[in-house]
């Protein structure tokens, strides 16, 4: 891998911004250079091997779910039209398609 005078001084400016956790931004601020001159340094050094890719991270947390509770119960008690008395044990997810049902 060669690499131009330019491309030698942006890659001595990046890895000084890496060890001395600056961002790009600052060390170019610092060293009289467009910051977007030396963003596309950082991608042309990359896409040449001289610098490693970075690991991807997400700034996502991780979320640990609750273990599944068991559906709630409901009884419910209704009359059929014939006068009846229907008992029933419904899943509280289930209530919703239940009442349609009983409403038809």
């Amino acid at each position: 891998m060669t690499l131009t005078k330019k491309q030698s001084f942006y890659l001595s400016l990046i890895q000084s911004a890496e060890q001395n956790k600056l961002s790009i931004r600052q060390v170019a601020e610092q060293n009289n250079v467009e910051p977007q001159r030396l963003y596309a340094a950082v991608k042309t050094l990359r896409h040449k091997g001289a610098l490693s890719t970075p690991e991807k991270r997400s700034s996502f947390a991780k979320l640990s779910l609750p273990a599944v509770m068991p559906d709630s119960r409901i009884e419910l008690k209704t009359l059929l039209p014939n006068g009846q008395a229907l008992w029933l044990n419904v899943a509280e997810s289930q209530l919703p398609a239940v009442l349609r049902a009983l409403s038809a």
